[in-house]
This record gives structure tokens, sequence and C-alpha cells, in this order.
């Protein structure tokens, strides 16, 4: 690693001991002063689609189900109806029933959709975000 290009330096050797990094200062805002504005506008909504990989002898998951191609659907969906700023995909862990991947969930809406495939992204972008109507035929219904 080549510390000198980053910016640290090694620490004299002591008798023995391995060499240690001294950091340079990050900057000299206090810790108890507010922190800087934004500078980048925050979302109207948040998809989360879960891309969790479960073993196949433990049964489906939404990671083998095809969540990674659905999040780039979406995403190239949103940037086609120019709503890339106003709303962000994000894949995260577990949302609950794998055997019914892929699992996603609209926030603030609190809207959770299941058994979505990649095809679906493009009614998603324009039926939900763009016109405010959640997909009913994806949302998911718990069992009475």
């Amino acid at each position: 690693m080549d510390h000198a290009r980053r910016g640290l330096r090694p620490a004299p050797l002591s008798a023995g001991l391995a060499p240690r990094l001294h950091l340079p200062a990050l900057h000299n805002r206090r810790l108890d002063s507010p922190p800087a504005p934004l500078t980048i506008p925050l979302p109207e909504h948040h998809l989360f689609v879960c891309i969790a990989n479960r073993p196949p002898a433990a049964g489906d998951s939404c990671g083998a189900a095809g969540s990674r191609e659905l999040i780039e659907r979406l995403q190239s969906s949103l940037l086609e109806e120019g709503l890339a700023e106003r709303v962000r995909v994000n894949g995260c862990t577990c949302l609950g029933p794998c055997e019914q991947g892929v699992n996603l969930v609209v926030y603030p809406d609190g809207v959770f959709y299941t058994r979505v495939t990649a095809e679906d992204a493009e009614e998603i972008v324009q039926r939900h975000l763009k016109g405010g109507e959640p997909v009913e035929r994806l949302r998911f219904s718990a069992p009475d």
C-alpha cells in the first residue's frame, strides 16, 4: 500500500513495535457544530428490493429469482421517465416471504410488492411512482 500517495506517513519505529500510521486531520470542524447542509436533493420515494440469496437447500430467494435484473430495469425506467433524482432504488437483505420473491417495498408509501419481475418495472414506475396508484396485482396480501 502506498501510504505517501494517500497522504499518510509511517510513524517512526519504536523498539520492536510494528509501524503505525499518523492520520492527517480531516477537517477542523468541531464535533458539536451542526453538519454542513445537504447539497443533493432528498428523494421523494425509496424502493427497497430484496437481493438476498439463500442456499438452494433452504428454498427460494429473491436473489435467485432475478432481483438484480429488476433493479437494473427499475433504474432504467426511472431514467427514461426523468424520475431518477426523485426516486432511489436500493438493494436490501431479506424482506420476509422469500418463497414469494422478488419482494420490493416502496417508502414512504409502505406498499409491499411480491412476485415482482423485471417485466413489472415499467408498470411500477408508470402507475405507482408517476401516477400515484399502486399496482394492485403485485401487492402483498397477508394470509387471513
